[in-house]
């Protein structure tokens, strides 16, 4: 929320439980934001955060092992990822440029969104 708010932007927490952790209202009109964080990161140094959702409704199936299948989220759950790495860096990546993965390296496919 800090980060928005310190650059102008209102940002609301959902009252109840929502797929997304906050409400941004930008220029463009409102935003849902997941929050996602990492510190991990791949052989090459890059930084590597999951975006997935562990289904916990009677609608998603577990998986053979007996946990809940992660799953990407939908344009109906969500507008945008709000990602910050271990350096600090601030990634705001539009759900269509995740493409349906469950995982994202940060390397030159999302330096464009690189805040």
């Amino acid at each position: 929320m800090h980060w928005f708010m310190s650059r102008g932007y209102m940002a609301s927490l959902p009252l109840d439980q929502a797929s997304y952790d906050l409400i941004v209202e930008s220029d463009g009109g409102l935003m849902r934001v997941q929050v996602k964080s990492t510190t991990q990161r791949d052989r090459y140094g890059r930084s590597y955060v999951n975006i997935y959702r562990n289904g916990y409704d009677s609608a998603v199936a577990m998986n053979p092992a007996g946990r809940r299948k992660r799953r990407a989220y939908s344009a109906c759950e969500i507008d945008c990822f709000f990602v910050l790495n271990g350096a600090r860096d601030v990634y705001i990546i539009p759900l269509a440029a995740t493409a349906g993965k469950t995982h994202l390296t940060l390397d030159r496919a999302y330096a464009a969104f690189k805040m």
